[in-house]
């Protein structure tokens, strides 16, 4: 099984990672792949105040270098995380997402990202596309706020 890794630092250059399982990288599917996980890492600058600093999928690629980087707000901290609920046909799955973005909070249902509004939509629908648990399709159900020590 594939998967990515999304590199980032919060405010104080305190560096986190997410890694989000994926199909197999093949020659047939490569470039569809990496477009998918650009989608993905755009939808992320969206819903999220961190600082992406690199990303891996078959190769490291390093965008921003140096331990020194950080997020230039400082509302970016990494124990501010989105709680992912997902699943496919085998099952349900949860993964974090750190320095949440509370401005994309959903006013109705104020513990979760507003699914329905332009960031919450467009990361859904890069994660879709993007992750794979065993080479199937993933649905997201919901994102919850959620404070993390770390």
């Amino acid at each position: 099984m594939g998967k990515a890794i999304i590199r980032f630092h919060d405010y104080d250059g305190e560096p986190s990672s997410v890694s989000v399982p994926a199909v197999d990288l093949t020659a047939a599917n490569f470039d569809a792949q990496v477009a998918a996980l650009g989608s993905l890492r755009t939808a992320l600058e969206g819903v999220c105040v961190d600082l992406q600093t690199g990303h891996l999928i078959g190769n490291d690629y390093t965008v921003v270098t140096g331990s020194a980087a950080r997020a230039s707000s400082p509302l970016a901290q990494r124990e501010n995380k989105w709680l992912v609920r997902y699943h496919d046909s085998g099952g349900s799955y949860t993964m974090t997402i750190p320095c949440a973005d509370l401005t994309v909070l959903d006013p109705n249902n104020r513990g979760y990202m507003d699914l329905d509004g332009t960031e919450g939509a467009a990361f859904v629908s890069a994660f879709e596309a993007y992750v794979s648990q065993g080479g199937g399709a993933v649905t997201v159900d919901e994102v919850e706020f959620v404070g993390r020590n770390t």
